[in-house]
């Protein structure tokens, strides 16, 4: 289920005229999401909670 509904975000995407390496991304970014919530995206380094040098 989370697969078609990863897939389906990315042809919405595609269909309503984002660039295929951007609307890849995004849904990537989306499932990610859907999965890990925020833990997935600080993975990635995406979020920072705090860091001492986030400031920077």
């Amino acid at each position: 289920m989370d697969a078609i509904i990863a897939f389906s975000v990315l042809l919405l995407l595609i269909l309503g005229g984002l660039w295929v390496h951007f609307a890849v991304g995004a849904a990537a970014l989306g499932y990610l999401w859907l999965m890990k919530g925020f833990a997935g995206w600080n993975a990635l380094g995406m979020v920072s909670w705090g860091h001492p040098t986030a400031s920077l």
